[in-house]
């Protein structure tokens, strides 16, 4: 009995150690020592791949080019016929820059049939969702803006085709050998976040021994922004424990990467997002207020109890649906029945108010839980009326209590 006692509590301290080294190491910022083993992300070279500077985003850029892709930063497949028409229109860089954030926060998905790991797709989303005010939602046939993720024959990698919001269909590639940090990293590729190892001041952390490197194909996806001639922008510090950094790699000559502090190589996670990741996502999908447009009530005049006064939301989509609430301050909640991006309220005489000459004040409140946000505005009701959703009648009291 001792003995399973103890095995028991083995197991629990072990389970316990992990959970805490992972947590310790998604909020540290130092560097972890090099292992062998990292699955990370990435698009094998096919023969007869050529290096090429196309125009990217406005600016120049170095890939790789194939019969039907340009290959870009490793593990962003670009496709070929797309890039080409967007650079054959003239002006389209702004209009480019503008389109690769998602209106919103919302990205609308679509599974392809045969995916290995679904529910690692499944959880790669929610641990985005949980930590951000992003969230994801499944594709209806309203979107023509979408991300569809796809089963890609074994051994053709783990790629997305664009960083940031594509417009139209946009891929992230599976091949099988997936794990959900890859799956979390090709998503913050779709969100717009970029490589760390690519970042502006990376030269002050690490070093990039080009000279081990065999081929162009392994150099061109070290190029920083300023290589490219690209206005990106570094987020917060150097991070080397960011979902988005490549790990040491060990070549004949020597490693691909190693610190600038001690010369030694460094290894990189998979185990979800940093807190920088995090952090960079909500800098770059901030967390948004709904603004209401308080209806012209005559406070100062004569009040028509029959008048409607129309609260509206800004409208961000017809398929976006509002919770409406409101209360006065003595934090008596009415909750107003229906989803809508307007809602009409009235003004009703109560006999049963005690009129001292003041005015009651109302919270009109507005959230949709769909998209994080919310919104609340102040509105002075005349003494001896109340705010309600039913025209012309008393609200029934006790109404039902609802927390905002």
């Amino acid at each position: 009995m001792k003995k399973e006692l103890l095995f028991v509590c083995g197991i629990a301290f072990c389970i316990l150690f992990t959970q805490c080294q992972e947590a310790d190491l998604l909020s540290s910022n130092e560097p972890i020592s090099y292992q062998e083993d990292i699955v990370t992300e990435g698009i094998p070279i096919p023969e007869g791949g050529v290096e090429k500077e196309i125009m990217l985003w406005g600016n120049p850029a170095h890939v790789i080019e194939t019969e039907d892709s340009y290959i870009f930063q490793h593990d962003i497949k670009l496709n070929k016929r797309e890039i080409d028409s967007l650079n054959s229109i003239p002006d389209t860089r702004a209009a480019l820059v503008q389109g690769r954030v998602w209106p919103n926060n919302i990205v609308y998905y679509k599974l392809g049939t045969g995916l290995a790991h679904p529910e690692y797709i499944t959880e790669a989303m929610r641990h985005i969702e949980s930590s951000t005010f992003i969230k994801f939602v499944e594709k209806t046939s309203n979107q023509t803006d979408y991300l569809e993720i796809i089963k890609v024959p074994y051994g053709d990698g783990v790629y997305s085709d664009y960083i940031g919001k594509k417009g139209g269909r946009q891929i992230v590639g599976l091949d099988g050998r997936e794990n959900v940090g890859n799956v979390i990293h090709e998503l913050c590729h779709v969100l717009g976040l970029y490589h760390e190892q690519c970042r502006e001041d990376r030269d002050n952390h690490i070093i990039v021994n080009y000279d081990v490197m065999t081929s162009y194909s392994e150099r061109y996806q070290y190029q920083k922004y300023s290589d490219r001639g690209e206005n990106g922008y570094d987020y917060l510090n150097f991070d080397f424990n960011s979902i988005m950094l490549y790990p040491s790699q060990l070549k004949p000559d020597g490693f691909t990467m190693v610190r600038r502090d001690n010369n030694q190589p460094f290894t990189a996670q998979r185990e979800g997002l940093s807190n920088n990741d995090i952090l960079a996502l909500k800098d770059k999908y901030p967390f948004q207020r709904i603004e209401i447009l308080k209806p012209n009530i005559p406070l100062d005049g004569i009040v028509h109890v029959t008048t409607t006064y129309t609260f509206k939301a800004t409208d961000y989509g017809k398929n976006i649906k509002y919770n409406w609430t409101f209360k006065n301050l003595n934090l008596e909640t009415y909750l107003i029945n229906g989803n809508k991006s307007s809602v009409p309220l009235y003004l009703v005489p109560d006999p049963t108010l005690t009129k001292d000459g003041t005015c009651e004040t109302y919270v009109v409140c507005v959230d949709c839980p769909e998209l994080y946000k919310s919104g609340q505005i102040f509105v002075d009701v005349p003494d001896g009326y109340i705010l309600t959703d039913t025209p012309r009648t008393l609200p029934q009291r006790p109404r039902e209590k609802d927390v905002i």
